[in-house]
């Protein structure tokens, strides 16, 4: 809103602009005029010799969605967040595991956690909302193969990590 309605050239206007819940100004122009802000929701400018337009616009923030497999805990230093704003995660594994993977809008970046942290700046490609999602796996893996082994006969038991998990094999091979 403005201070008036109409204004003589060389006066000062000045515009309130109250965002909707979950939204921030963007930008704000006034055509013809230079824009000089006063604080979060307060802005000013000169009115220029001729009529002016004045134009906001609005972003939405997006909502972040943390989901772990139990064995660990994720947390954000936001609830959501803008575009361009930079996120710090906070990724702690349970006791005896350790962070397999951590995901943000489908895209891997386990590499750049550093001491327990992520920080990730939100880009436009995210939708509404954003997805994080990471995978805890045991620290330690212990395997007891118990088998037999006779004439030509072998037991094996083949333990491996994946994306997804651990991946057993187990293989049985007998002579004749």
């Amino acid at each position: 809103t403005a201070d008036k309605t109409e204004a003589a050239e060389g006066e000062p206007v000045t515009l309130t602009v109250t965002p909707a819940t979950d939204y921030k100004l963007q930008t704000l122009t006034v055509a013809g005029a230079e824009v000089t802000k006063a604080n979060d929701t307060t802005y000013t400018f000169v009115m220029p010799a001729s009529d002016v337009t004045v134009s906001a616009v609005f972003a939405q923030a997006k909502k972040l969605t943390i989901q772990t497999n139990d064995k660990g805990t994720v947390t954000a230093d936001m609830a959501s967040a803008y575009v361009g704003e930079k996120i710090t995660f906070t990724i702690t594994p349970a006791e005896g595991y350790r962070l397999a993977s951590i995901r943000i809008a489908g895209i891997d970046h386990t590499a750049s956690v550093v001491d327990g942290k992520l920080e990730y700046t939100l880009g436009n490609g995210t939708g509404v909302g954003v997805y994080v999602e990471a995978k805890f796996v045991p620290e330690k893996l212990t395997v007891v193969v118990s088998g037999y082994e006779a004439g030509n006969s072998v037991t094996t038991l083949q333990a491996s990590e994946t994306a997804l998990g651990l991946s057993f094999t187990y293989g049985m091979t007998m002579g004749i």
